[in-house]
C-alpha cells in the first residue's frame, strides 16, 4: 500500500510520513477483515463506530499545510528572538553572523521538513556592527500545497508572500 501511495501521491507521504501511511494501511486491512468476519448487525456497529471516529478528528489533522505554516512562523519568531537576544548581549558586534542554535521545539521538525531556512545579515556602515538581518523560510514542497514563504526581519515583524520566491521585508507583514 505504501509503495502504491508513493507512486501515485507523493505529497501524502511527504505530509504525513511513512509510519503514518503504514499505520493507516494496517488499520484499513484490519477494518476490512472485521467487516468480512461480522454479520450484518456487527457490520452496522462497525460502520457507526467508524463514522464516530472520523468525526472525532480535529480540523488541524485534516489541514496539515496550515499547521505546517503556523509551525514555520513560530520557528521564525523563536529564531528572531534568539538573534535579538544575541544583539542585546553583544552590542558592539550587533546581530550574529550566523544563526544561533535554539532549543528543539514542536516547530523545529516540521519546519526543517517543509521549509529551507536562510539567514542573511548586512551592515549600514562597513566598519560597524551587523545591524540588519532577514531570516527566510522558503517552502521545499510547493507542489504539495506549501506555497507561502515567510521572512523574519530586524523590525520584529514576520512577512509573507505566496509568490514563488523567498519573502522579503517589502512583503505584507502578518498581523
Amino acid at each position: 500500500m505504501a509503495v502504491a501511495v508513493q507512486a501515485n501521491n507523493r505529497c501524502l507521504l511527504v505530509l504525513n510520513g511513512a509510519s503514518w501511511v503504514w499505520t493507516i494501511s494496517g488499520l484499513m486491512w484490519l477494518w476490512l477483515l472485521l467487516f468480512l468476519f461480522f454479520g450484518n448487525r456487527g457490520r452496522l456497529v462497525l460502520l457507526a463506530f467508524t463514522v464516530l471516529v472520523v468525526f472525532g478528528f480535529g480540523n488541524v489533522d485534516r489541514v496539515p499545510i496550515a499547521a505546517g505554516e503556523v509551525r514555520a512562523v513560530m520557528h521564525l519568531q523563536r529564531l528572531s528572538q534568539a538573534v535579538e537576544s544575541y544583539r542585546r548581549e553583544h552590542p558592539t558586534e550587533g546581530f550574529p553572523a550566523s544563526l544561533p542554535t535554539i532549543s528543539i521545539g514542536d516547530d523545529s521538525e516540521s519546519t526543517g521538513k517543509f521549509y529551507r531556512v536562510d539567514y542573511t545579515t548586512s551592515r549600514s556602515n562597513s566598519s560597524g556592527p551587523i545591524d540588519r538581518f532577514v531570516i527566510q523560510a522558503s517552502p521545499l514542497w510547493r507542489q504539495c500545497g506549501f506555497v507561502r514563504s515567510f521572512a523574519a526581519t530586524d523590525d520584529g515583524e514576520i512577512h509573507s508572500t505566496v509568490e514563488p520566491r523567498p519573502a522579503t521585508k517589502l512583503d505584507e507583514a502578518l498581523r
